[in-house]
């Protein structure tokens, strides 16, 4: 009990003070919630609709975030896999919080200065699928001058085929996605696009959407290359360790000593 005569504050200097101190404080309130509200154990990736690697609408959500789902899984995290547009998930995963990394991506000198990679989680064949009735041919990239070729906004393709698109020297004409690219080469628009073959194979197969403008199409005979695909962690406080305890986890789904996460994610 405050003596006879001791200062007693006013009710309203009480109420200014809390006032002022909540207003101090407000930056700390105001953090981004989802940065601020990770769960323990829980990774975040974006990744995008890209079958058969990746699907919202595919068993396990695709082969790839099978295979990352089961490494996480085997060092005892889990994965919340978040499907996006290619441009956002790539953007998500560099700039929101909440977000640990993206996959799957093609290893890239440009990517690595923001990213670290994983060990790869599997591999496809990137080529070339022109019309039937225009077969191209070439034996060097060189040879694909003056042609519209198709390519996808964000892919990485190979650094030199990206190279020469870049600097004008192959006529690159950019789409939203594969399938867009498929239909633009179908109706002449294009003389060739650039595409993982496995992709293509899943888009042309019966009920996979385009079955009739793969008709008119064929797989160029020649590959790109083989791409192997990885998982990118953002490089910052935490991104190492994560890396990893996920390849750890990788290695131990490849040499089948991860009991029910065991599997070969490498496409055929």
């Amino acid at each position: 009990m405050p003596e006879p005569g001791a200062f007693r504050p006013k009710r309203e200097n009480v109420m200014r003070q809390a006032i002022l101190i909540f207003w101090a404080m407000w930056p700390l309130f105001a953090l981004p919630v989802s940065g601020a509200c990770q769960t323990p154990g829980r990774v975040v990736l974006t990744t995008l609709s890209w079958p058969p690697y990746a699907s919202s609408a595919l068993p396990g959500g695709g082969q790839s975030v099978e295979t990352v789902r089961r490494a996480l899984a085997a060092t005892g995290l889990t994965l919340d896999a978040q499907f996006y547009p290619w441009k956002r998930a790539v953007a998500m995963a560099l700039r929101d919080p909440a977000v640990q990394g993206y996959f799957p991506e093609y290893y890239d000198d440009g990517v690595a200065v923001n990213f670290l990679f994983s060990e790869p989680i599997g591999e496809g064949p990137l080529g070339f699928i022109e019309r039937a009735d225009k077969p191209v041919s070439w034996k060097r990239l060189a040879d694909l001058k003056g042609l519209r070729i198709g390519v996808t906004l964000g892919y990485v393709n190979t650094a030199a085929f990206d190279r020469m698109a870049a600097s004008g020297e192959l006529t690159a004409d950019p789409a939203v996605d594969d399938a867009a690219n498929v239909r633009k080469l179908a109706a002449g628009r294009l003389d060739l696009a650039v595409i993982d073959l496995n992709v293509f194979a899943y888009l042309a197969r019966p009920g996979g959407g385009l079955e009739k403008e793969a008709e008119k199409l064929r797989v160029n005979p020649r590959l790109l290359a083989m791409r192997e695909l990885y998982v990118c962690f953002r490089k910052g406080p935490g991104a190492e360790k994560l890396a990893a305890r996920f390849n750890e986890g990788l290695r131990r789904v490849l040499d089948g000593d991860a009991g029910e996460a065991t599997l070969t994610p490498r496409t055929e």
